[in-house]
């Protein structure tokens, strides 16, 4: 095996652009440590055998550097260039051109043939036929006395949407706000604060939505909905990193997160999100009408008909996630590289573009497999755009992680790291396209069975 050695001495390379006038600017900074033996203080030679510690015994180490200044054409405004212009813009470019040129050709496709079959729907259903007395529906009409049945698990699916919303308006944000420079990579920590402080303030319109959402389904337990709305994602997701860090605890690993950081996020958490959460809840339920149907349900569910391969639920799923998850993939690429190989993420203007891409995605695709479903007499669209909006990119998120690392993980505690982690990014992709997919579903829904006369 390879014997370790000590760096006692440091080449500092100090680089300055010259201003003119005798003014200059310090630009950069290059440290190279070295491993020198020496066996007296006087001598400050740079070459030389490694020093090498002896584990038997005492070991006297001299420390010295060495200082040179080497004139830069790299001006001061744009000394930060060298660290964050790390990707190749050209490969993003490309990518997002390549793919927003499928979402338009998607969006056209989706709107067109949904437009001109709403448009046939609708003429069809409000005509009045003098010469009938009795006009028999057909198609998504069909439903109009269960497609606002309250589903199974409703307080759970308020709660999820609720979250997910949440976590999208966190992410919107962010996102904007370093894209447009407020976020630095040279302020450390700048990003992670700003998003712990908007998920806390978002928690006002998380609870807002997921209180309007269960007064949607007519739920009966709304303090339920009130105190587990701020508590079961935050709550999970704390978990999950308190597991992560007692095995970091348990393998003497640097990486622990102190216990003092996490006590002063809980107590941040329950002084500012959860009063803000509770707020948000109460307004809700005083002041949203989320609960007014443009239909009445019917008292006896309506039996549903046996549905095609690729409208089932795990199909449609792994259908719908494609296209989301395309429009993101090239930028996980570079933000898995940031994250996992100390590389600074600066180009927050694309991600921004493909957050938008995604947005679009996950609300059209969704869009589509509900109004197909409902054509088909399945009026339990509640779950399904949930989990076709958000398990199918969620997975695809996972399983992308994954193979990024050519699985060539290197030992069992980083694999247990790196897959925890993975999982959590994963959940949290599942709780945001989750929600475009609902409340898009849920909108859409709403407006077309508000716009048929219905006995």
């Amino acid at each position: 095996y390879e014997l370790p050695y000590f760096a006692n001495h440091f080449d500092i390379m100090i680089e300055y652009h010259d201003r003119g006038e005798g003014n200059y600017r310090v630009v950069g900074v290059i440290v190279e440590p070295v491993s020198i033996k020496r066996s007296s203080p006087g001598t400050c030679e740079t070459t030389g055998s490694p020093l090498m510690l002896d584990e038997e015994n005492d070991n006297e180490v001299y420390f010295t550097y060495s200082v040179k200044f080497s004139e830069s054409a790299t001006s001061w405004a744009t000394r930060w260039d060298k660290y964050l212009h790390v990707y190749d813009p050209s490969i993003q470019w490309f990518s997002l051109i390549n793919f927003s040129l499928v979402v338009v050709l998607l969006s056209s496709v989706v709107i067109h043939s949904l437009l001109r079959a709403l448009k046939s729907d609708f003429a069809r259903y409000n005509e009045l036929n003098l010469d009938d007395d009795f006009q028999e529906d057909s198609g998504w009409k069909l439903n109009h006395g269960d497609v606002f049945r309250s589903p199974s698990q409703s307080l759970t699916l308020s709660i999820l949407v609720g979250s997910g919303v949440q976590l999208f308006l966190m992410v919107t944000c962010s996102i904007f706000f370093a894209a447009l420079g407020f976020l630095s990579p040279s302020s450390r920590g700048s990003l992670a604060t700003v998003m712990f402080i908007l998920y806390a303030l978002f928690g006002f319109v998380g609870s807002y939505t997921s209180m309007g959402i269960y007064k949607f389904f007519n739920g009966p337990y709304w303090k339920a909905n009130l105190i587990l709305t701020p508590l079961l994602v935050p709550g999970a997701i704390l978990l999950i990193i308190i597991a992560l860090n007692f095995f970091l605890m348990f393998v003497h690993s640097s990486g622990v997160i102190p216990a003092s950081t996490l006590f002063f996020m809980v107590f941040l958490w329950f002084l500012f999100s959860i009063p803000l959460s509770f707020a948000g809840s109460l307004i809700a339920r005083k002041r949203c009408h989320w609960d007014e149907h443009p239909t009445k349900t019917n008292q006896i569910a309506r039996q549903i008909p046996f549905q095609p391969w690729y409208l089932k639920t795990i199909p449609a799923t792994l259908i719908a996630g494609i296209f989301p998850f395309g429009s993101i993939a090239v930028e996980l690429y570079f933000i898995y590289t940031s994250l996992w190989f100390n590389k600074i993420f600066y180009m927050f203007g694309f991600l921004f573009f493909s957050f938008l891409l995604l947005t679009l995605t996950s609300s059209l695709v969704t869009i589509l497999i509900t109004y197909h479903s409902l054509c088909l007499e399945n009026w339990k669209w509640q779950w399904r755009g949930f989990i076709i909006g958000g398990a199918g990119c969620a997975l695809y998120v996972f399983i992308h992680s994954i193979l990024f690392t050519k699985f060539k993980l290197g030992g069992f505690t980083t694999i247990v790291l790196y897959v925890g982690y993975s999982s959590v990014i994963s959940l949290l992709c599942c709780l945001v396209t989750g929600s475009i997919g609902f409340i898009s579903s849920m909108l859409f829904v709403r407006k077309i069975y508000s716009s048929i006369k219905v006995d």
